[in-house]
């Protein structure tokens, strides 16, 4: 089971977020599934991840994951990547800069019924606000 959920995790980043469907989303994440780092009052299960994927989307033109290392071990799968992509979008407290970033992040994925059911993520958000404001700083 350990494969199966990893192979899971990895493509929910590597094929869905970057041009999945709705349904893709839906086929791997359990109704009642919640991001841990998700605002208050954002939607739970495929609702609230599909939410995340258009709004980065929107943010990250090309966006992409490189898959640094997958461990999985029993419910879990434990993924360390990076997302890419031109920021053409704004971000909270950022407006669009035109930069090519590279956001480097760890992800924490539990599996039930064969489907995600929780996810944590940590974020290098400092790196990408350097890359953000040097693409945008006065020469």
């Amino acid at each position: 089971m350990s494969e199966h959920n990893k192979a899971a995790a990895v493509r929910l980043f590597t094929e869905i977020f970057p041009t999945g469907t709705y349904e893709d989303v839906a086929a791997l994440v359990h109704p009642d599934g919640v991001g841990h780092e998700a605002p208050p009052g954002s939607p739970t299960g495929p609702d609230g991840v599909w939410r995340t994927i258009q709004f980065l989307r929107s943010a990250f033109e090309g966006l992409s994951y490189e898959i640094h290392h997958a461990v999985a071990e029993g419910d879990l799968v434990a993924l360390h990547c990076t997302l890419h992509g031109r920021q053409v979008g704004p971000l909270p407290g950022l407006p669009p800069s035109g930069a090519v970033v590279a956001l480097r992040m760890m992800r924490l994925l539990r599996f039930a019924d064969d489907k995600i059911i929780e996810d944590w993520g940590i974020r290098d958000e400092l790196d990408l606000q350097c890359q953000l404001q040097a693409a945008v700083a006065p020469a």
